[in-house]
Formats: structure tokens, sequence, C-alpha cells
């Protein structure tokens, strides 16, 4: 993760609490996946965010959580997190 993110979330109007969840998360989805920003030279985390999709049938149907990722609770709202935090890191790399 490139150092300066939590920089640019702060300029972006987030609270220093908002975004050190993001970091903290961000963080999390790198130790299951390795180095977003490789993901993000790869495919701009294309296959990552395919990975971390569940869709409402998924959640209505009972589908397990695919990821690597161990969500406790609600998996449909934990994995659309999860993707909010990679899409505004390929935002941030994108600027």
């Amino acid at each position: 993760m490139r150092p300066n993110f939590e920089d640019w979330l702060l300029a972006g109007g987030m609270t220093p609490r908002a975004a050190q969840s993001y970091i903290s998360r961000l963080e999390r989805i790198a130790e299951a996946y390795g180095d977003v920003g490789s993901h993000y030279a790869k495919d701009r985390c294309t296959s990552l965010l395919d990975d971390l999709a569940y869709s409402t049938a998924d959640k209505d149907r009972g589908a397990p959580n695919r990821s690597r990722l161990k969500i406790d609770g609600d998996v449909y709202n934990g994995l659309a997190t999860l993707r909010s935090v990679v899409n505004k890191y390929v935002e941030f790399l994108d600027a």
C-alpha cells in the first residue's frame, strides 16, 4: 500500500477515524491476497474485486463466502465494505 493513501483520504474529507478504518481494512485484504498495488498493476484489482463479490442472490440462498477473508456477521455487507475499500484504493491509484 502506498503510504500517502491516508493523506489522500483525509484531503478528500474523510475523518481520521474513517481513514484509519480504510487503512486497516486494506491491510487485512493485503494479508489474505498480497499487496493490493500488485493487483492494481495486474488488472486494476478486477480479479480481486471478483473474488470479493457476493450478490444479493448469493445472500438469499445462503451461499458460502468464497473469499479468503473470514467475515463475522453478514457476509454480504462485510464483503461490500471490503469491495468499497478496494474501489477507493483504485480511485487513489488512478489519481
